[in-house]
């Protein structure tokens, strides 16, 4: 069977006379021969004799036949017939003349080609003419429905009737942008995105690689790229050249790696056809086969038996940060780190086999068997050394690692992710696939809703949601409401803490991480992309498919930004990406001469064009001399600005993990736009907040959603508890139904129905709040909901603690994410007023404390456990629950409002008058070979008598580059906290911080110091630096103390480390201080830190502390 498939310009059939249209055509099974288009009105008889009169013609050669070659795709012009139009629609026929029995004789060698001579040029045969030796063709048909306006007419249909007046004036409704309703070339990007890939290839590079080094080439221009590291793994005896660059160093990282293969594995799966329609299927293939082909060698000892297992978890070290050369020139040493059974690292092996799983996937639906089974061969003994019980657990190296797992049981969905690929492979695996994702789901891992190479569980969910398993409902329940909730929530505004919620910029962006925040939305637009095409409802696909249209577009600088993000597309792109390479020169003449942690060639000399490629060059401010077609970069702040500076890493670094969703997101929108899902948009869901955001008080009602997100399906009439005795006694507002994955054995089976043989107390019934949870409150069952007169959503929040319990589903009120979940167990609100327990106490009066409250303990917030002298336990801080002095009740989200410290005005900011004031962004710091004079030396820290302008503050980005930054935005984490007290206060303050905050941080930096100080004898400043609050020993911290004498300024640093305690005591010197009555400014800050996303160490910066100098 011959399968074809015809697009007509978007599915937007609607043309005038003489209009010049785009067609394209997809082959799935090429037998050569010729095709073209053609026309018959609707109002006439659809003959062959009506569509021979009127055939299209190509713009590019005025010709209507096409002769097939052994391309699959065709994207051509051509023009409709002038004299033709049809107001109510006309046929448009493809009619395909195929020549594998036969070809046709008498047709014009300068368009048809070796066909003129009897040759099918498809099949390189001669079968012999048409009619005359070898019988007839055959001939294949398709039709599309189009309507074709006469000239002068707008294509959108007839003219229509003037309209009525209206009784009274009023304005025209004004449409919408013309911008709103054009999208991006989505072909395009996927394009650029698969180059991208071909410019981080390692080793000795394939003849198909389009950057070589003098290659020239319309899509990728001037090649620069040479073999490289052709030695990797001799420390090992092993051959491990290949494979990808993880980023702009030249590191080879397997377990972002993996991940990123099966991302674009995933792709290529869901996505095939829009890859072949626009000619990409090969490059997929090729790029998916380098990668995996080298995470084969990485598997450097594969066997049968689970423990003998051995694979690669690093190659390189960090030494190679110190080389800002090119890779063919770069000496650093590179050590092979491994996995084995004495390491365990489940987190890694299960990279290993999801990469084997999911290319095995792609080339066994590409009939590459042999090649496929391989693959999954690898993938089944990679993933049997990680189920292994002594294996399951993170990898703990015990040297430096640049990427590492951070969550404990991050090992979980890692395996969850790699079975579900298998179980996409053989079904033999997909109970191991649904064993993982429940033990993972239910874990800590369930309330993540990042996606990248370290929290790979919504992934996971997108896979099962592709199959039918026991799981693939309640997976795609997950993803669709809870994850994509998170992202789709509009109402959640910016500025908040980097890794705790989704907030929206002012621009629109989904903003979620400091440090490359669009990897993490691209990757959440490809899983949108996903659920545009698998969603469980029509409406919840589309409302997947418009919001990653419309955060795509801002990524692309089409809508909202003023600029791209992908390098090499749309407007004012990066030009300094932080990325060795591309900051020298695309050639070059040898000899090269190691130099100043690089290299100076021939004829090179300084920086920029014709400059030496090293780390002058690199830190210097010219624009990349490569371009980087399709690097993603890390993206914006929470104020839509983005620097464009080389050496933010957190901004500027390119890396193949950031490409994955860039790659998935626009083969998902490609396909979307093609299939018609993308034409209703408009504005749609994710538009940008108005540039003052809503700010609700509390018990004030949330702003409604926006424009656009459509609401839920109605949920249908909730089933009753059977008749009949009952083995189980529900108590109130217990849970009584609902999916689980622990489900009770008196239950029999977990449905999303109440439980058989549990009842509630009388005058109960057992109520649903979402698919997860049915619970028992008073009344009977609600009739099924009614689209009509909808709630408003519940306000935006950061997350609460999480419960044990499932997430909520998609519930009848229509909220655009599901509802915090409270730091216990318990149901999301019900979409109307359910009664309250009875009986319940008065009112207190406003100013009566009926309990006192202990700091950053719960002081309010929706509860299905009120307190029972609270009258009712709404979304405010309760009635008569009153904070201990120097506390408030602050909310955190609607189920939880807690006491904590009252805000302090900040002190008044010291103005120094510094012998070198450093401009924004440029170097205030870090080794120099070229180190200043005021500097006294260059060192690994802030430069003495170098200060930063007001608002910005002197921070580390590495060893060698100390940048002025903003200050607002110094933290790598989701927050750093610095409690400024006397001594007596910090022993309280300082262990309730870390509790409180541990839910949402990696890590917690406290500086302890005194208010006021004699200016002798001793004084000392105590730092604590916890990790979900346990203390960090061995790290690295220190103190700045900026003093004003006889009006000049002088900084100081004091550096120190932590004990096993986690604390650090260092003494400020006399020649640190003022004078008496002189004050002082102590901050803090460690470059040991941890972040989530966050590769190595980060640095963690202090709030300010004003300290006064007595005599």
């Amino acid at each position: 069977m011959v399968t074809q498939l015809l697009r007509v310009c978007c599915n937007r059939a609607n043309y005038t006379q003489g209009q010049t249209i785009e067609i394209r055509v997809l082959l799935t099974s090429n037998h050569g021969g010729k095709f073209n288009f053609r026309i018959c009105p609707r109002q006439t008889d659809l003959t062959d004799a009506c569509f021979g009169s009127n055939y299209l013609t190509r713009v590019d050669n005025g010709q209507r036949d096409t002769w097939l070659t052994s391309q699959d795709n065709w994207v051509m012009q051509y023009r409709l017939p002038a004299d033709v139009s049809c107001p109510n629609g006309c046929v448009l026929q493809w009619w395909w003349m195929s020549m594998q029995s036969c070809v046709e004789q008498g047709c014009n060698p300068a368009y048809c080609g070796e066909y003129a001579n009897g040759r099918n040029v498809v099949y390189g045969s001669n079968p012999g003419w048409c009619y005359i030796a070898s019988g007839k063709p055959e001939f294949f048909a398709n039709c599309a429905d189009i309507r074709i306006m006469p000239s002068g007419t707008q294509p959108g249909g007839d003219p229509a009737p003037p309209p009525t007046p209206p009784p009274s004036p009023a304005p025209p409704a004004t449409p919408p942008p013309a911008s709103e309703n054009q999208d991006d070339n989505y072909a395009q990007v996927l394009g650029y995105s698969w180059l991208f890939y071909e410019a981080q290839q390692s080793g000795a590079l394939p003849a198909w690689n389009r950057l070589r080094y003098g290659s020239s080439s319309a899509e990728a221009g001037l090649g620069y790229r040479k073999n490289a590291h052709l030695n990797d793994g001799a420390d090992i005896g092993k051959d491990l050249s290949g494979g990808w660059y993880d980023a702009g160093d030249q590191i080879k990282c397997p377990h972002p790696m993996g991940w990123t293969l099966a991302n674009m594995a995933l792709s290529a799966l869901e996505y095939k056809d829009t890859y072949i329609m626009f000619g990409e299927w090969e490059n997929a293939k090729r790029g998916i086969s380098w990668g995996v082909d080298w995470m084969v060698k990485a598997h450097v000892t594969a066997s049968d038996a689970p423990s003998a297992n051995v694979f690669v978890a690093q190659v390189s070290n960090e030494g190679d940060h110190s080389f800002f050369g090119r890779p063919e020139h770069n000496p650093t040493p590179r050590p092979t780190v491994l996995v084995n059974s004495a390491t365990g690292g489940a987190d890694i092996a299960g990279e290993y086999a999801a990469a084997f799983a999911a290319a095995a996937c792609v080339f066994k639906d590409d009939g590459n068997a042999s090649y496929a089974a391989m693959l999954f061969k690898r993938a089944e003994q990679a993933f049997a050394f990680a189920t292994e019980p002594a294996n399951q657990k993170n990898y703990a190296a015990s040297g430096w690692m640049a990427y590492k797992t951070y969550s404990w049981e991050g090992w979980k969905a890692h395996l969850a992710w790699a079975a579900a690929f298998m179980c996409k492979y053989s079904p033999a695996y997909c109970p191991a696939a649904e064993q993982w994702w429940n033990t993972a789901r239910t874990s800590t891992l369930g309330t993540s809703f990042g996606y990248d190479w370290d929290s790979v569980l919504p992934g996971a969910a997108a896979v099962l949601a592709t199959l039918n398993t026991g799981v693939s409902a309640a997976a795609r329940d997950w993803l669709e409401t809870f994850v994509m909730g998170k992202w789709q929530n509009t109402n959640s505004r910016c500025p908040a803490a980097p890794y705790s919620t989704v907030c929206y910029t002012a621009k629109g962006l989904a903003w979620y991480s400091e440090w490359g925040t669009l990897r993490n939305t691209n990757n959440a637009i490809f899983l949108a992309a996903l659920m545009g095409k698998n969603g469980a409802t029509p409406a919840s696909r589309q409302q997947h498919a418009c919001w990653a249209r419309r955060q795509m577009r801002y990524a692309l600088g089409s809508w909202g930004s003023d600029r791209s993000y992908v390098i090499g597309y749309g407007p004012n792109w990066p030009k300094q990406p932080h990325h060795r390479q591309s900051a020298c020169s695309a050639t070059y003449n040898e000899p090269c001469v190691l130099s100043n942690g690089g290299t100076c060639c021939a004829g090179e000399s300084g920086t920029g064009a014709g400059g030496c490629c090293d780390s002058a060059n690199f830190m210097a401010p010219h624009p990349a001399l490569i371009t980087l077609y399709g690097g993603l970069v890390g993206g914006p702040d929470q104020n839509d600005v983005y620097p464009d500076v080389r050496n933010d890493y957190k901004m500027s670094e390119v890396a193949v993990d950031y490409n994955a969703g860039l790659t998935g997101g626009s083969a998902g929108l490609a396909y979307l736009l093609t299939t018609g899902a993308l034409t209703s948009c408009g504005a749609g869901p994710g538009v940008p907040p108005p540039s003052t955001p809503p700010s609700p008080g509390p018990g004030t009602s949330p702003s409604p959603p926006p424009p656009g997100n459509p609401p839920p399906s109605p949920t249908p009439p909730a089933p009753q508890p059977p008749s009949g005795p009952c083995s189980v006694t529900v108590a109130e507002w217990s849970k009584c139904g609902g999916q689980d994955s622990a489900c009770p054995a008196a239950a029999g089976s977990c449905t999303d129905a109440p439980w058989p043989n549990y009842c509630c107390p009388s005058g109960q019934s057992c109520q649903r709040d979402n698919g997860w949870w049915w619970a028992c409150r008073q009344g009977s069952a609600p009739p099924p909901a009614t689209p009509s007169s909808p709630s408003p959503p519940p306000a935006a929040a950061s997350p609460s603690p999480p419960p044990s319990n499932p997430p909520a589903a998609i519930s009848p009120s229509p909220s655009p994410s599901p509802s915090p979940r409270p730091p216990s167990p318990s149901p999301s609100p019900s979409p109307s007023p359910s009664p309250s327990p009875s009986p319940r106490p008065p009112s207190v009066p406003p100013g009566t404390c009926i309990s006192t409250v202990a700091p950053w303990t719960v002081c309010g917030g929706l509860n299905n456990n009120c307190p029972a002298n609270v009258a009712s336990c709404q979304d405010a801080a309760w009635p008569g629950y009153c904070c201990s002095s120097g506390f408030s009740c602050t909310r955190d989200n609607s189920w939880w409002w807690m006491c904590t410290p009252n805000p302090t005005p900040p002190p008044p900011p010291v103005a120094p008058t510094c012998s070198n004031a450093v401009q924004a962004w440029s170097q205030c710091g870090g080794r120099s070979s070229g180190c200043p004079a005021a500097a006294g030396s260059c060192t690994d820290a802030p430069w003495q008598n170098h200060c930063c302008a007001s608002g910005y503050a002197c921070m580390r980005d590495n060893e060698w580059w100390w940048a002025c930054k903003p200050a607002a935005t110094t933290s790598s984490t989701a927050a750093a906290l610095v409690i400024a007290a006397t001594s007596g206060e910090v022993s309280i303050a300082a262990s309730t911080a870390a509790a409180a905050l541990r839910r949402q941080l990696v890590d917690i930096l406290v500086a302890e110091a005194p208010s006021r100080a004699p200016v002798s004898g001793p004084v000392f400043v105590t730092l604590t630096l916890n990790r979900q609050g346990d203390p960090v020993s061995g790290a690295k911290v220190y103190v700045q103390v900026t003093s004003v004498s006889k009006g000049k300024s002088t900084t100081t640093t004091l550096a120190g480390v932590t004990k096993k305690d986690g604390t650090a005591k260092i003494a400020i010197p006399p020649r640190a201080r003022g004078a008496s009555g002189s004050r002082s400014i102590v901050e803090a800050f460690t470059t040991d830190a941890r972040a989530q996303g966050a590769k190595a160490g980060v640095a963690v910066l202090s709030s300010r502390k004003r300290l006064t100098w007595t005599g």
